[in-house]
């Protein structure tokens, strides 16, 4: 059996689908390998993102291999934890986020899950689905997207995931909108659409309600080694998810309402018909018996010898509906 590669064999096309370099404010961002980690992380004054492919056999083996990856990370990505958390990890942050799929930027159905480890000079980021936010954070960073630390590189990256988020929410906002001006019209066709867009609604808010209790338990008691700046972005981070999620809420409410809506519409609907019904069974029910009687084939039933016989009992039982329907109007059951 082969052994498997040295790490100082892998190559960027082994798992790593971007790293960059950033030197400061007026350099601009620079592409690196694995192979140049080593020597960027010892020259001051740069911070490095590297971000991997976890479908990529020897992308995990780099991860697994690297001093620079803390245990817990390595925990989390050998067991694919997916659940959502930032938490201290020494003297980095170790987050656990979900983010909208790269292919499916409005559907609140389709999450993947991003693994970040981030401290004063690194951010390290892998996911096995692509996702909008790190391909967001890739457009920007080459497009001269600064940052002091990896802390605060992450907090963009949270940042920009947020505001996909956010017009996700507005989408579903648009399409509660559009059911709801739909039902005040009369529309009654929209109930699988509102459940679609509460069970959107419900999925978003156990995939990032912990996430969002996580920051906030981190921010009450902020590690020492963490800037007031980078607390204070990340504070920003949290109150924009808080903001987000009530957004969310607010249009789970509305679809929720919009349900009850249709339910009690259709629930009148139905009774109004059950309604027609039983006045129909009412009035036919004494026509019935009559019809009934005359059908029994008996000796000695009346007008059996009568040449008007016919016209007779149609009469009884047009008079036995016109009476019975009289009775329903006197009584104001109509």
């Amino acid at each position: 059996m082969d052994r498997p590669p040295p790490l100082r064999t892998l190559t960027p096309e082994d798992g790593l689908i971007c790293g960059f370099r950033l030197a400061g404010p007026d350099t601009p961002a620079a592409p690196i390998s694995l192979a140049e980690v080593p020597a960027a992380l010892a020259a001051p004054g740069t911070v490095l993102w590297l971000h991997f492919n976890l479908s990529n056999l020897r992308a995990r083996r780099w991860l697994a291999q690297s001093e620079r990856v803390p245990p817990a990370l390595h925990e989390a990505l050998a067991e694919r934890d997916d659940r959502g958390r930032v938490q201290v990890v020494g003297a980095g942050l170790l987050a656990v986020i979900h983010d909208l799929a790269y292919d499916e930027p409005t559907d609140p159905a389709v999450l993947g899950t991003l693994w970040v480890y981030a401290d004063a000079r690194l951010l390290l980021s892998a996911r096995a689905h692509p996702l909008r936010s790190t391909d967001e954070l890739r457009l920007a960073v080459r497009e001269g997207l600064h940052a002091a630390t990896g802390v605060e590189l992450a907090a963009q990256l949270l940042d920009l995931r947020n505001e996909g988020l956010s017009a996700c929410i507005d989408a579903m906002a648009e399409q509660v909108n559009e059911i709801e001006d739909d039902i005040l019209v009369g529309g009654t066709s929209a109930r699988e659409e509102l459940g679609r867009l509460r069970r959107g609604c419900v999925h978003l808010r156990r995939q990032f309600g912990p996430e969002r209790s996580s920051l906030h338990k981190l921010l009450q008691r902020p590690p020492a080694w963490l800037g007031a700046g980078e607390s204070e972005r990340l504070r920003e981070v949290a109150e924009q998810l808080g903001f987000v999620l009530d957004d969310q809420g607010e249009v789970y409410e509305r679809a929720k309402l919009l349900q009850e809506e249709l339910a009690s519409r259709v629930a009148e609907d139905t009774n109004r018909n059950l309604y027609v019904i039983s006045v129909l069974t009412a009035v036919f029910l004494p026509m019935t018996l009559i019809t009934g009687i005359f059908g029994m084939n008996v000796e000695n039933m009346p007008l059996t010898g009568s040449s008007h016989a016919f016209g007779w009992v149609m009469l009884t039982i047009v008079g036995a509906g016109a009476g019975t329907l009289a009775v329903l109007l006197l009584k104001k059951l109509l």
